[in-house]
């Protein structure tokens, strides 16, 4: 059959799912798909550098219902201005800002805009202050990002006619601006779900005032702090339904450098419980509430799993070190105080990395679980970062028999561990947040364990069939006298599948 022979809703599906540069090539195909190509084409647009800038603007105005009309995100970073440097100071200098008049129109005219990224924003405000009528006047926007935010976007926000469920603002330094808070910001956003603010400094955290002013915003879900330094107690009270935090090298200390609070002592000091937490335990993270999932973005030291214990998590995901003590032998601190102080974990996640992991990996393995027993932990997922070739003959191949001769052996001396994923490879970068280190990108093995006593052995898993089994194993409906296997974990899958 031919790709033309497909019904249109069909063909619309296949066209939909590809990326928008593969629809642009299939456009320039056949003159039939032509049109439902280019919808998909125009759907999604980053603009990358002046001159593409340029030519944007003026292909999408020439034909705004048969071009314009589809495009639904629009990512506008600070090359596509040629801008490298997110300093102010320097756009007018460095920059390319020539087509910012003709970004005013197509944004005043993309009715149908969803997503919208945008950088230099104080600076654009100023040179062209229709684009911020023209963001003002969106009505569909479900998601917003602005970089270079200051004084000069208070106004832009204050208009905005959409309500957007996600925000991501990256605030401009105090003095180039004037202070601006980003309670201010989102004072008009009832519905905002998702909110996530780097560089905010201790001096933008006023909460509004005056008669009317907005001070909570119970429908937000999510918060991410990045690069920022200030007190935590502001943002409890201002979103007291937040479930999901990532401090992301970023401070919040309570109390100044003689002690004294930084808060008000009436005030609410944490959330009742949080689901997921990113956080580095270094920077001060004053969480006093339990955490179900916690991730730490720095290496767990032994002095530091004491704060722990309030958080007492179910999931606990971190960085581990090789640690010896003077003569050489495995430093055993950090397990035994993790033995300790998480008395509810039972699925623990740590990824590996140190320049002589080949020769004593093994070693700390079984010393490590032999601490570890005390704990009920479930589910084990151990990560190999850059693994030399000395320990495993194909780090990229996972084979049964080496699964089972170098780990299973010692994953299973836990009694009630009943499922284990290892896995090697690297990481990934966050290009949004270039200082953290990225998440774990590799391919990873799932088994069960099954049998009792001398008899326990892992069984292989698929690898949906594993991730599924981890979020379960977390998640506030485990039964941990529930025997899970394929079976439950796919009717599980389609129950949560289906629409209500």
């Amino acid at each position: 059959m031919h790709l033309l022979d497909l019904n249109h809703d069909v063909l619309s599906t296949i066209v939909h799912s590809l990326s928008t540069d593969d629809a642009f090539n299939l456009s320039a195909t056949a003159r039939a798909i032509h049109s439902l190509a280019m919808q998909r084409a125009l759907s999604e647009v980053y603009l990358w550098c002046p001159e593409q800038t340029s030519g944007f603007c003026t292909y999408m105005l020439a034909d705004i219902d048969g071009r314009l009309h589809w495009l639904q995100r629009l990512e506008i970073p600070g090359e596509a201005f040629n801008v490298y440097n997110h300093n102010e100071e320097t756009f007018a200098e460095e920059g390319d800002f020539s087509s910012a008049t003709a970004l005013a129109d197509v944004l005043g005219r993309a009715r149908n805009l969803r997503h919208l990224s945008l950088s230099c924003t104080n600076y654009l405000l100023q040179i062209e202050p229709r684009i911020g009528d023209a963001v003002a006047a969106l009505q569909e926007l479900a998601s917003l990002e602005l970089n270079d935010v200051g004084a000069p976007a208070l106004g832009m926000m204050s208009r905005l006619r959409s309500s957007p469920r996600e925000l991501v603002l990256f605030l401009s330094p105090p003095d180039r601006n004037g202070q601006v808070s980003p309670f201010d910001l989102i004072a008009r956003l009832e519905n905002l779900r998702s909110l996530s603010v780097s560089w905010l400094r201790n001096t933008n955290l006023q909460l509004p005032r005056g008669r009317g002013a907005r001070a909570k915003w119970p429908t937000l879900h999510t918060l991410s702090l990045a690069m920022s330094s200030g007190r935590l107690h502001p943002f409890v009270d201002a979103f007291p339904g937040v479930r999901v935090l990532t401090l992301r090298n970023t401070s919040m200390l309570e109390v100044d450098y003689l002690g004294t609070p930084m808060y008000d002592p009436t005030g609410t000091m944490c959330w009742p419980r949080l689901d997921h937490v990113h956080a580095n335990l270094y920077l001060g993270c004053p969480l006093t509430c339990p955490v179900r999932w916690l991730e730490l973005e720095s290496p767990l030291k032994p002095a530091s799993v004491h704060a722990l214990q309030s958080m007492s998590p179910v999931r606990l995901s971190f960085d581990a070190r090789l640690s010896f003590d003077m003569g050489g032998r495995i430093d055993d601190g950090l397990w035994t105080a993790l033995a300790q102080d998480a008395p509810r974990l039972r699925y623990l996640d740590v990824m590996m990395q140190d320049p002589i992991i080949h020769t004593k990996l093994l070693p700390w393995m079984e010393r490590a679980l032999e601490m570890l027993k005390p704990l009920r932990i479930v589910c084990l997922r151990l990560c190999l970062l850059d693994v030399p070739y000395g320990i495993m003959p194909n780090p990229g191949k996972l084979s049964d028999a080496l699964i089972r001769r170098k780990f299973t052996s010692l994953f299973v001396r836990i009694p009630s561990v009943r499922y284990i994923a290892v896995g090697f490879g690297d990481r990934t970068l966050n290009h949004h947040v270039p200082m953290r280190c990225g998440t774990f990108d590799g391919e990873i093995s799932w088994w069960r364990v099954t049998g009792a006593g001398e008899d326990r052995r892992a069984e292989p898993l698929s690898l949906n069939d594993g991730r599924r089994l981890g979020e379960y194993v977390h998640s506030a409906d485990f039964d941990a006298m529930e025997a899970l296997d394929e079976t439950i974990l796919h009717d599980r899958h389609r129950i949560e599948s289906c629409p209500i």
